[in-house]
């Protein structure tokens, strides 16, 4: 899976890494949230606030077990990163321009680098017995590194590179090791569309679109839900759960038969649905997972 962050709608989401199976994981208590990692052997997601309190907080895969781990003396923490080797998380933030560590759950925080010599950081990473990280300012904005674990060694990796320097990460397959019992080779975890890893063994399967069944890892159809359209988008809503912000169905997009929808209605015996476009001049039916678009009156 793959995760982000949306600070405009304050809304963290994830998805299978192909784009598909896009699913809200909370919406509440979020006020401009960015950085964002994963520690997928654990199970855990981490992932910093930039609002009016900020703070850094963690979860399970799946938004479960929610908590703040630091949300004293810090402003605008920008990068985070995992030392996947010592269960550390590493944080940059550019108001107190410093850069500081803590374990997963929040104890044994560190300085690592103090504001005398940062200015503007916005990214980083930890690799080895280092760690790297941008800073937009210093030095006509430049890339460093430093020992993980106390700061020195300083160096510049690069500099001159303007305010346009941005994000930073080290590839490398010994970066993130390890599986867990959602991986492709434990298929999926047996689920049909998200798998989450939830830590000490356990899985938990999640439909993005639809319900989970019984079996509690496959997805079946809702029996009722609402649609509507937004002129070039057919989209629908839970008729039962008004909270949850996720579509019983995946939005239906089009740039060649959906134009400028007016009218629609749904047959559940076929599982279709039928709409008027006004751009096109006729009616338009196709599958409700956007598949099997026809011409009925043009």
């Amino acid at each position: 899976n793959i995760y982000w962050t949306d600070q405009q709608l304050d809304v963290i989401e994830v998805a299978r890494v192909d784009g598909s199976y896009r699913y809200v994981i909370d919406t509440t208590g979020l006020d401009k949230p960015r950085s964002i990692v994963v520690h997928p052997v654990q199970g855990l997601l981490f992932w910093v606030d930039w609002g009016v309190a900020p703070k850094i907080e963690r979860s399970r895969l799946d938004g479960s077990e929610r908590q703040s781990i630091v949300s004293e003396d810090i402003g605008w923490p920008n990068g985070l990163t995992i030392d996947y080797e010592n269960d550390y998380l590493y944080w940059c933030d550019a108001r107190t321009d410093k850069i500081e560590r803590v374990k997963f759950d929040g104890s044994d925080r560190k300085e690592i680098i103090s504001a005398s010599y940062l200015q503007d950081p916005f990214a980083i990473t930890v690799f080895n017995k280092s760690v790297y990280w941008t800073d937009r300012t210093k030095d006509g904005g430049g890339i460093y590194r430093a020992q993980k674990n106390d700061g020195s060694i300083l160096q510049v990796v690069r500099q001159g590179l303007g305010m346009k320097i941005k994000d930073i990460h080290i590839y490398n397959t010994q970066r993130q090791q390890g599986t867990n019992l959602c991986s492709e080779s434990n298929n999926n975890g047996g689920c049909e569309q998200l798998c989450f890893y939830l830590g000490n063994n356990k899985r938990k399967c999640t439909c993005a679109h639809g319900k989970l069944a019984e079996d509690g890892v496959s997805c079946e159809d809702f029996d009722a839900f609402l649609l509507y359209s937004e002129r070039t988008i057919i989209k629908s809503i839970h008729l039962y759960d008004d909270s949850n912000p996720n579509q019983p169905y995946p939005a239906i997009e089009d740039e060649e038969n959906i134009r400028n929808v007016i009218g629609l209605t749904f047959d559940s015996t076929e599982m279709r649905i039928y709409y008027t476009d006004i751009q096109k001049g006729n009616i338009q039916t196709v599958h409700y997972d956007g598949t099997g678009h026809r011409v009925i009156v043009s």
